[in-house]
């Protein structure tokens, strides 16, 4: 960044307010919101110096019902970007339930256990070196896995029952188990893009139903195809908020991110992602420096911007999109070849064609593309007057099932026999079994035409998506593109792969056009 630059945006402020939100439903006040109270136990009492943001989200997170005696939200998520004091806000939090509220069980969770005994570890910290504070503790358990808090009755002779509480807060991992037979009156689940099944989602968030007045709190930045939970939380808020029907929701949804489609390296943009810059240690300066690595961790780790993938797949970036033409085509006299694939779940089956061009680069298509796997032969036999070649991965793949299906396509005439063509050419299809070294090969030859532009395809995005999101697994000293554990479903760029594969191996015969009496219309994506 230039230094009249650093002069220009040396002056912008983090947004306070959060571009998505649930709206309240009335003006927040001392009486509406327990948000106010919480922020004078820490700023008059504790001696806090709190963010803009994080007071305006105390107020809101803790808006209080039609009825003023319980919380309007039953569940709280919050989207900020790294680094701007999440984690400070939950420590402020935690320690308002426990020492004003009279919480009875907190329980801070996360992914990693020593993520979520992080959190424990600054809060004991915190109480320890307070003076009032500390009179109230009682122990601090630091066996690993059993981490927990616990504090006395502040008056054990209180006519307060609330006064009279024993009140503990445990650390606990985000899994199937964790959190079960507990009954917390808050309870924070740290980092939740990465929850990739709802299993943990499912043992911690029940442990408030039994209180009234519990909550369960989610914090995290922006997440990718894999952060199940946190997409359909987001998915459902966002269309609560867009349609206005927020009245009678009891998930409060908080998302400060940068607009969708801006230029990510334009620093206009960075105060709706981090509220804290120019309050904080956090400067233009410094987001700057990290704008010049990876753009997908960019845009999730600092300007909470949801990607397909947060890892960066196997190509490198902006080398797919290079090969894009939307107008690309094969050279009708020049040859090609098809291949089949299947996602690893079975869900979805994929055909993919590599054909030359005229101006001898590789045109890639997928060509068609439905649910399961039934449909596959069906389609080639359909079509064997103009397709009487396929590949299929050879054994261990979901495809390799359908090699058997695929060697029985045939026309036949009335007496049975297998029908042939005008040149006597028998028609039945053709079964290439691709496998062994050879994946590896193909693999590396369809990487380096990648990289070094040979190949052209239109744009679409099943393909795009495929090729962008694809993970490579080892394979020997090489590799192989990997189906499983690939952010999304790769099968229609593996099929490319081994379409590309057969189109490089020596043939005798090139095989009738791939595109004769062949007409666009009857690409099939169901």
């Amino acid at each position: 960044m230039r230094a009249a630059a650093r002069s220009e945006w040396s002056e912008l402020r983090g947004h306070t307010t959060p571009r998505l939100y649930t709206p309240e439903l009335r003006e927040l006040t001392p009486a509406t919101s327990l948000g106010y109270e919480c922020i004078a136990f820490l700023e008059d009492d504790l001696g806090w110096e709190l963010y803009p943001w994080q007071r305006w989200l105390y107020i809101h997170a803790l808006e209080l019902d039609e009825t003023g005696t319980t919380f309007r939200f039953d569940t709280i998520v919050i989207e900020v970007a790294r680094q701007n004091g999440k984690t400070r806000w939950l420590l402020g939090l935690v320690l308002w339930r426990l020492y004003v509220d009279m919480a009875r069980l907190v329980i801070s969770s996360a992914q990693d256990l020593d993520k979520a005994e992080e959190l424990l570890e600054e809060g004991y910290e915190l109480i320890a070196e307070d003076p009032e504070l500390g009179e109230e503790l009682v122990k601090y358990v630091q066996v690993n896995g059993k981490r927990r808090i616990d504090l006395c009755p502040p008056d054990p002779d209180s006519d307060d029952p609330r006064k009279r509480r024993k009140r503990r807060w445990k650390a606990q991992t985000s899994t199937r188990k964790g959190g079960r037979s507990l009954s917390a009156d808050l309870a924070i689940l740290d980092e939740l893009r990465e929850h990739q099944k709802w299993d943990a989602w499912n043992a911690i968030a029940p442990t408030t139903t039994a209180i009234r007045r519990s909550q369960v709190v989610a914090v995290s930045n922006a997440g990718d195809n894999t952060s199940v939970v946190l997409r359909a939380l987001r998915t459902t808020a966002l269309r609560r908020i867009e349609t206005g029907q927020t009245a009678d929701t009891k998930v409060g949804w908080f998302e400060w991110s940068a607009p969708d489609g801006v230029p990510y390296r334009d620093p206009q943009y960075w105060p709706y992602a981090n509220p804290s810059l120019g309050y904080s240690g956090m400067t233009v300066e410094k987001l700057a420096g990290f704008a010049d690595g990876d753009e997908a961790g960019f845009r999730t780790e600092h300007l909470c911007q949801w990607v397909d993938t947060i890892e960066p797949g196997v190509f490198p970036e902006g080398s797919w999109e290079a090969c894009r033409d939307p107008d690309s085509r094969r050279d009708p006299d020049g040859r090609f070849a098809l291949a089949v694939d299947v996602s690893w779940n079975r869900a979805w089956s994929y055909i993919t064609i590599a054909a030359l061009r005229e101006d001898g680069l590789v045109h890639l298509e997928l060509v068609a593309a439905r649910a399961g796997t039934d449909w596959v032969a069906d389609w080639f036999r359909q079509r064997l007057h103009k397709f009487r070649e396929v590949v299929v991965q050879a054994r261990g793949a979901p495809a390799s099932s359908l090699i058997g299906p695929l060697r029985e396509v045939a026309l036949h005439d009335e007496d049975g026999s297998v029908s042939v063509d005008d040149e006597g050419n028998e028609l039945c299809l053709n079964v290439i079994e691709w496998g062994g070294s050879e994946l590896a090969v193909g693999s590396g030859q369809f990487f380096d035409a990648v990289v070094e532009r040979k190949i052209r395809h239109r744009g679409q995005p099943r393909l795009s998506a495929a090729a962008e999101l694809a993970k490579s697994k080892a394979s020997g000293d090489a590799w192989i593109f990997e189906r499983k554990n690939s952010a999304g479903d790769t099968a229609p760029v593996v099929a490319g792969v081994a379409a590309y594969w057969r189109l490089n191996q020596p043939v005798e015969d090139p095989g009738t056009s791939a595109y004769d009496d062949y007409d666009d219309d009857e690409l099939i994506f169901a």
